[in-house]
C-alpha cells in the first residue's frame, strides 16, 4: 500500500484469507480444495466459523482480486493501473476480517 502497488495489496489480501480459511481446513482435519474461490471456501467451513456479515457477502470481490492482479487481460485495464487505493484498502479490510475470525476460532492472537 505505502508504495501505490494497490493490484499487489489486492491480490497479498485475497491470499491471506484464503491462507487463513485453508487453514481452518486444516485445522479441522479436513484436505482444503486446491481453489481460490473464497465464496466456495467459506461454504466448506461456514458452520464453524462467524464472519460479519459486510465480509461474508463481499468474500466474491476479493476473490475476484486473485484472477484480476494476476491475468492482465482479466480486466479492462493493466492491475496496476486499474485498481484504485480505495480498492486495495477495502480487500485488506475484508481480509482482515477473515483473518482475525479464523485466528479467534482458533485461540490464536493475530499481530495488526
Amino acid at each position: 500500500m505505502d508504495i501505490g502497488d494497490y493490484n499487489w495489496a489486492c491480490f497479498a489480501a485475497q491470499q491471506a484469507a484464503e491462507k487463513a480459511l485453508k487453514a481452518l481446513l486444516i485445522a479441522l482435519r479436513r484436505r482444503p480444495p486446491h481453489i481460490h474461490d473464497l465464496t466456495a471456501l467459506y461454504e466448506d467451513v461456514k458452520e464453524e466459523l462467524e464472519l460479519s456479515n459486510d465480509v461474508a457477502q463481499h468474500l466474491s470481490e476479493l476473490s475476484s482480486h486473485y484472477v484480476i492482479s494476476r491475468y492482465p487481460n482479466a480486466g479492462v485495464r493493466r492491475p496496476s493501473m486499474g485498481i484504485s487505493r480505495a480498492q486495495a484498502e477495502r480487500a485488506i479490510s475484508m481480509a482482515e476480517g477473515v483473518v482475525r475470525a479464523v485466528a479467534r476460532r482458533l485461540g490464536v492472537t493475530v499481530e495488526s
